[in-house]
């Protein structure tokens, strides 16, 4: 048997992140990035689309490259709706308002995810992290799941 998540295998992606009250998890994903891509999970990495495959470009535009993460929701988690889970170095950047972040379960997308797509810095993305964080609720997710289905459908019609 195959193990699907490992470093050769080119079809998953798999990481630690941290979750609700900073529990450590692996998140999965399917793999966009070339394999002697540098970490870029804090947004550091200068010109990250040169590391990009092909079909890891539609799988981004789709956002199908997070189907992945549902193993995660079934497994406890993570949520359908919360705020990006981060890796630990990042959860420096919060400060003490790191503990609003971990708050809540993160999830496959979020209110920063609806609202913009990479246009952003990083400090304007954790701002719209902490406002979910300080907000959530079923209304708010609702929202976010609906501009979500709108937002993948019009991306996938556009390929």
């Amino acid at each position: 048997i195959v193990n699907l998540f490992t470093p050769e295998c080119s079809v998953f992606f798999s990481h630690e992140r941290r979750g609700r009250r900073g529990k450590p998890f692996t998140i999965y994903k399917f793999q966009t990035m070339k394999n002697n891509t540098p970490n870029c999970a804090t947004g550091e990495l200068e010109n990250p689309e040169q590391y990009i495959t092909k079909f890891g470009k539609f799988l981004r535009k789709t956002s199908l490259d997070e189907l992945p993460q549902l193993i995660n929701v079934l497994r406890g988690e993570m949520s359908l709706v919360g705020p990006r889970p981060v890796v630990a170095e990042e959860l420096e950047r919060y400060g003490a308002r790191g503990t609003l972040l971990l708050g809540v379960r993160p999830g496959i997308t979020g209110y920063w995810q609806v609202n913009d797509r990479g246009g952003l810095s990083y400090e304007a993305r954790m701002e719209m992290e902490l406002f979910y964080a300080g907000h959530c609720g079923p209304a708010l997710d609702w929202k976010i799941l609906r501009q979500t289905a709108g937002a993948v459908l019009r991306r996938a019609c556009a390929v």
